[in-house]
């Protein structure tokens, strides 16, 4: 049966711990510049920062086969490294005379984990939203910090160290069909606190793309095969 035109490309994936060992790799390079680094990422421009993350493959970038070439659909974008999710994006069949379905998934080398990937057309444009109460929200100390999880005000829940955590309890939905969407707001920083100089050659290859996110994932690789190597031949 064909599909209907307006579909949705679904997959189930997460992003690698590969790319936790690369991003550390990265962060060394910048030592002592690293919190001013930081902050001008924090300071910066969101669509910026967002269409670098797809320009380096840090997003996992979707394509359709269409009249000969590849159309752009959309890009999967931090979905984290812990656990699998399902992630969607629109996907216009319209002007696909094929039988087959061509789609196209780009990364950096080895920074996603893809469990399942497929087309679906069994959606709709009206979804029934209802709220579900919070019910309480206690820290891994067994504070109550349902206050500051309340409201969109500028007021966070601060989870500073490795293994702190917030216990969220909310009311059951009534329909049995539900699905579950958990929306919400914040930030994170990644605690680093170097005292090497900067390494200021290798930045300077990756700011001008001289050495991309995939050649430097690759390089790495290398580097632990040839490790691995010489440790077992040892």
């Amino acid at each position: 049966e064909k599909l209907q035109d307006h579909s949705m490309l679904i997959v189930k994936a997460k992003q690698s711990k590969w790319l936790e060992i690369v991003a550390e790799f990265f962060f060394r390079q910048l030592g002592t510049k690293f919190s001013a680094w930081v902050d001008r990422i924090d300071n910066g421009d969101p669509k910026k920062y967002h269409q670098n993350s797809i320009d380096r493959g840090i997003s996992m970038n979707a394509y359709v086969h269409r009249n000969g070439r590849w159309e752009y659909l959309g890009s999967y974008e931090n979905a984290g490294t812990l656990e699998y999710r399902n992630l969607a994006l629109n996907l216009d069949l319209s002007k696909i005379d094929e039988e087959t379905i061509e789609i196209k998934l780009e990364s950096a080398h080895g920074l996603w984990d893809l469990d399942f990937v497929g087309i679906t057309d069994e959606w709709s444009e009206e979804v029934n939203l209802t709220k579900l109460r919070t019910i309480s929200a206690f820290n891994q100390d067994g504070a109550d910090v349902l206050s500051r999880i309340s409201g969109d005000d500028g007021i966070y829940v601060v989870q500073p160290n490795e293994g702190t955590y917030t216990n969220l309890f909310f009311e059951a939905p009534t329909h049995p069909d539900s699905y579950l969407v958990l929306q919400g707001n914040g930030y994170y920083h990644h605690k680093r606190n170097y005292t090497t100089k900067p390494n200021y050659p290798v930045l300077k290859e990756l700011r001008k793309d001289k050495l991309s996110t995939h050649q430097l994932s690759r390089l790495l690789q290398e580097q632990v095969v040839a490790k691995l190597s010489k440790t077992q031949n040892n």
